[in-house]
């Protein structure tokens, strides 16, 4: 009984995502110690272990203003992925409902040859 509540609430999570069209370039930060695999491969969608939604997926950020992107310790890389040049579905991410739409996902992987590293960040954890 208990995985089919669990099955029951995702479906239920999936169904309540709002679908959005979002602007021509969305924006991926990572570590610099990631590039050469999002380099060789796009972006794979993984599970997130701090997410609301429980199957692989890429969070994304809809803004080109980068006061709107993620900070942390260390300078991120920051890839922008051409929106026009791949056929994913864009959902509002129900882990900011107040971002009004800043931020956003996709269940679908991203090609290397969508994307162009936008920003070389540099990793200053030792």
């Amino acid at each position: 009984m208990r995985n089919k509540n669990r099955i029951i609430k995702e479906f239920k999570e999936f169904n309540e995502l709002e679908k959005i069209t979002t602007n021509r370039f969305v924006y991926y930060k990572s570590n610099p110690s990631l590039r050469s695999e999002i380099d060789k491969n796009g972006l794979i969608a993984k599970e997130s272990k701090n997410s609301k939604i429980n199957k692989p997926v890429i969070f994304l950020i809809n803004s080109y203003e980068p006061s709107d992107w993620f900070e942390s310790s260390y300078t991120d890389d920051i890839w922008k992925i051409d929106t026009h040049s791949i056929k994913n579905d864009f959902f509002k991410d129900p882990n900011f409902k107040w971002s009004d739409f800043k931020r956003v996902l996709t269940f679908n992987n991203i090609p290397r040859n969508s994307m162009v590293l936008y920003h070389k960040g540099i990793n200053t954890i030792n």
